[in-house]
């Protein structure tokens, strides 16, 4: 097996039970929809890291041209795909335990750090970028991804409800225009 070989198996576990474990929060969170006082912002926090979870292990398909491997571009990738795993860990009540009867009271407390998961993945997948792909040069994507950095930070220290509001949709859109970059 090569050493991509030995990372796909590796990225695809942590993603794999990751997603299962969001899904199994959105069902847990609609299986619970009469109990609790429902929030639309911990939702789209989820369905951003839903969406985040597929694009990238879509994403991880570009290291299998890497041919020279070090401890670096080797873990760093691990480290992103553990990143989105805690995020998708927090984002919602898992249903372990007694269920919040208040999703927006839930995500203050636990599911904002999904946020800041989030945001340090960003700063990550800047540097992994420019250490695996030896591009040093601040290109257009990292501008993009330094923009939902900054959404993220500013969501989670701030306590106002317009703010939390406001840069909810700030980062879908730098996450979507990030996307159309990447994809374009």
């Amino acid at each position: 097996m090569t050493e991509f070989e030995f990372l796909a198996i590796g990225i695809s576990l942590i993603l794999g039970l990751g997603t299962t474990l969001l899904l199994s929060s959105f069902l847990t969170v609609f299986v619970n929809r009469h109990k609790i006082r429902f929030d639309w912002i911990p939702i789209m926090w989820a369905f951003f890291v839903l969406i985040i979870q597929i694009q990238y292990y879509a994403a991880t398909w570009n290291l299998n041209s890497l041919t020279e491997w070090d401890f670096f571009r080797f873990a760093s990738p691990l480290l992103l795909a553990g990143l989105i795993f805690i995020a998708a860990g927090l984002v919602l009540p898992t249903g372990q335990g007694k269920y919040p009867s208040d999703l927006r009271t839930y995500f203050e407390r636990h599911g904002k750090w999904a946020v800041g998961a989030l945001a340090i993945r960003g700063v990550i997948a800047i540097l992994t970028n420019k250490i695996i792909w030896n591009n040093y040069s601040f290109n257009l994507l990292d501008i993009l991804i330094s923009f939902q950095i900054l959404f993220a930070l500013l969501f989670l220290f701030s306590k106002k409800r317009k703010l939390l509001v406001s840069f909810t949709l700030l980062y879908g859109l730098a996450y979507f225009l990030t996307m159309t970059a990447m994809y374009a």
